[in-house]
């Protein structure tokens, strides 16, 4: 099954190719071609050797992007704390309908 953040980026990449040269690779990633090469050497980069050429699947690149994600997906619950009356608040104990208002605590 593919998470969440895989399927987002792949459906931001679904009209690139389906492999990339390390160049490619680098201008997707925002990093420089020495660094996506060393990176693929190291193995933290999926890659595959075709003759003299180094070349970056799509996947590869996607699960890289996952794996190094900062933001990394948070379940929605984590952001909301019980009532204990039955209603929702947030994480600052607002029950939201202050925010709808336009007040504030």
């Amino acid at each position: 099954m593919i998470a969440v953040s895989e399927r987002v980026y792949l459906s931001m990449f679904r009209d690139e190719p389906e492999v990339f040269t390390v160049p490619e690779a680098a201008k997707l990633l925002r990093i420089g071609i020495n660094q996506t090469y060393r990176l693929a050497r190291s193995g933290r980069l999926g890659s595959i050797r075709v003759t003299n050429k180094v070349l970056v699947p799509k996947l590869s690149v996607v699960a890289f992007l996952v794996e190094n994600n900062p933001c990394r997906f948070v379940p929605f619950d984590t952001w909301l704390s019980p009532s204990e009356c039955g209603i929702v608040c947030t994480a600052d104990g607002s029950t939201g309908e202050s925010h709808a208002k336009g007040e504030r605590k």
